[in-house]
């Protein structure tokens, strides 16, 4: 994280090094270009107070004739400060016409004779670091008289030691509070849920408001403490909130009764959690999923966007099923106004009339918005949808849930092979973007939930997924069966499991295997067939602790084979005559994956049971909340 305390740290250093006149402008200028080797600007990604402070001087410098060459980041830097609205408000400043070229990219080899040069390929996009807001107080808090969020004092770089002497205001919820000194004194350890660690702020009865507390701040009351920051002796903080001097003060906004209150100080089970789904996010667990689930909802439209690929919107009820497995949610009226009119449901020839229903056909809730999306993906190229869908799989396991999200890209002219290139580069984005936004809910994660998280992650990010053919893998797991001791038996043409799936992550390449070229009987009717016409150009990605987190293929293109395989799993091609369009007219080769986003979450917290990653879980015998 990137706070204000660097900020101020720049702004500190250019007052002592740019100096006028400098003392030691040559150590200063080679410190500057050593820190913005890697960097746009001095903090984050933004134009900030320090590279004002800091390129005003350098420029200033310059005219007077003391600076004569600048290093290669130092120069672009300052011609990127210099080119900023802020800069041009100096009148002194003359700012550059245009900006400073780009580095000269190295000359691409001479192809051979008739043949065009290959153009170069676009790197993995990078995930950007996390921006500092500009000030202290929360932009949106003007109710409270102004905020400060927690996370800005207790993660920054000398863990707020820097804000010492410093008046602030923090809101938040008691996680727990204590009586000390016969009732003169409040110790108590608040959070606001802007990350997973507490301040705790001591509160002393000369202080405004201290007697509004009596009874009523213990676990799950809601605070508001104005205080000063200063030292704390406690061996796990630098800093705590002293809440004594005239001008501080103690806001009960909301208090509990400790006796009816269901989440106590202590720890409780994921199950019981499961049962206050209302309350649970207050618990350090369900809060840090919530920050990591948001930070890869980010990530997802970050990386998407990044690589020039549209958001569609697909279609949350359908008369198609896109995997053909049946296994989905009726969305009908006929039962309700029956029901309503005291009337029979209306049949023909001992089946339902749908003419008689709301869409007048069956309807259902997706189980996929990837059919809908490749409509967009043959115009657009590349597309992908965000957004849930639905099974009515009656499972009990820790690994399904009857309503979850998913992430499916499709892309244009390309094939099984740039898919799998493309879903190597998202699941490592994602993951990078976690471990650099959401660092303290991963260090949570791997004290509470999974010794070795971290190193786990990575190593994943280290090296390129290994990639080998189904056929492979199957001849692979054959030789270990002996030492492994599979449940079930390893044989050509089954669907494997996750024992086979971790086993051949986690023992034999200890690293993310793709697999492909799947058997066409265990995959869907869209997957392209290949020469052999035994299999198809599926691809998994399995992953170490967790298995198969994404799958796709390279799409059916020709409309005789599609329309073959759609009759061979028994559905009816005229049911989809709108995606046997796609290939009637301009047809092209185009691929694509989806990836369940609870089980992206699993793999970057170490959560093993699904329904602990998902705000209100949903599977058979429950819908609460």
């Amino acid at each position: 994280f990137f706070e204000s305390a660097e900020v101020d740290m720049w702004l500190d250093w250019s007052l002592m090094e740019f100096a006028n006149p400098p003392t030691n402008l040559e150590k200063a200028l080679d410190a500057l270009e050593k820190h913005l080797d890697q960097r746009v600007f001095l903090v984050g990604q933004r134009f900030t107070l320090a590279d004002v402070a800091a390129s005003i001087p350098l420029y200033c410098f310059q005219q007077q004739g003391l600076v004569t060459s600048l290093g290669r980041a130092t120069k672009r830097w300052l011609g990127t400060c210099l080119a900023t609205e802020a800069a041009s408000s100096f009148d002194f400043v003359k700012v550059p016409k245009t900006a400073a070229p780009a580095p000269a990219a190295a000359p691409a080899a001479a192809a051979p004779a008739g043949k065009a040069a290959k153009a170069p390929v676009q790197a993995a996009a990078e995930p950007p670091a996390p921006i500092a807001p500009t000030t202290m107080v929360d932009r949106y808090s003007s109710c409270v008289g102004g905020r400060t969020e927690i996370k800005r004092i207790v993660v920054a770089e000398d863990m707020g030691k820097s804000m010492v002497g410093q008046t602030v205001s923090l809101c938040g919820w008691v996680k727990t509070a204590r009586e000390a000194d016969k009732g003169k004194l409040y110790f108590i350890q608040l959070n606001d849920g802007s990350i997973p660690l507490d301040i705790q702020v001591v509160i002393d009865s000369s202080a405004k408001g201290f007697d509004s507390l009596k009874g009523q701040v213990g676990t799950g009351a809601s605070l508001k403490c104005v205080g000063k920051i200063v030292e704390s002796p406690g061996k796990n903080q630098a800093v705590e909130l002293l809440v004594k001097e005239p001008g501080t003060e103690v806001v009960l906004f909301g208090g509990v009764d400790a006796k009816e209150y269901p989440l106590s100080k202590k720890g409780h089970s994921h199950e019981f959690l499961r049962s206050i789904a209302h309350l649970r996010p207050r618990s350090n667990l369900i809060g840090s999923v919530a920050r990591v689930r948001a930070a890869l909802a980010q990530a997802t439209h970050e990386f998407f966007r990044s690589n020039g690929f549209l958001y569609v919107h697909t279609p949350l009820i359908t008369a198609a099923d896109c995997e053909g497995a049946g296994e989905m949610f009726q969305v009908t009226t006929m039962m309700m106004d029956a029901e309503k009119d005291g009337k029979p449901l209306p049949m023909v020839g001992g089946k339902f009339d749908y003419s008689k229903d709301f869409f007048q056909k069956p309807a259902f809730l997706t189980v996929s918005g990837q059919l809908s999306v490749e409509n967009y993906c043959c115009s657009l190229s590349k597309v992908y949808t965000f957004g849930p869908t639905f099974r009515a799989e009656n499972s009990h396991t820790s690994r399904h849930l009857a309503e979850f999200w998913m992430i499916e890209p499709e892309l244009a002219f390309a094939d099984i092979f740039d898919d799998m290139t493309l879903a190597e580069d998202y699941l490592k984005y994602c993951v990078k973007y976690a471990m650099v936004h959401n660092r303290a809910d991963l260090e949570f994660f791997e004290d509470k939930i999974e010794k070795g998280l971290i190193k786990r992650l990575e190593n994943l990010l280290a090296e390129p997924f290994a990639r080998l053919t189904y056929t492979e893998a199957i001849k692979i797991l054959q030789d270990e069966s002996p030492k492994a001791g599979f449940q079930v038996p390893v044989e050509w043409g089954i669907d494997l499991g996750s024992e086979h799936e971790r086993y051949l992550a986690e023992k034999v390449y200890k690293k993310p295997v793709i697999l492909y070229n799947y058997p066409k009987d265990i995959k869907a009717f869209y997957m392209r067939l290949n020469e052999d016409n035994k299999t198809v150009a599926a691809m998994d990605v399995l992953a170490p602790a967790i298995g198969e987190v994404i799958g796709g293929s390279q799409r059916e293109e020709r409309l005789d084979v599609l329309d073959r395989r759609i009759t061979e799993m028994g559905l009816e091609p005229k049911d989809y005559w709108w995606y046997r369009d796609l290939r009637r007219f301009g047809s092209v080769p185009h691929s694509g994956f989806g990836l369940g986003f609870e089980r992206l979450i699993m793999l970057t917290t170490g959560i093993e049971n699904i329904r602990d990653v998902i705000p209100y879980p949903r599977y058979p015998g429950h819908a609460e909340f």
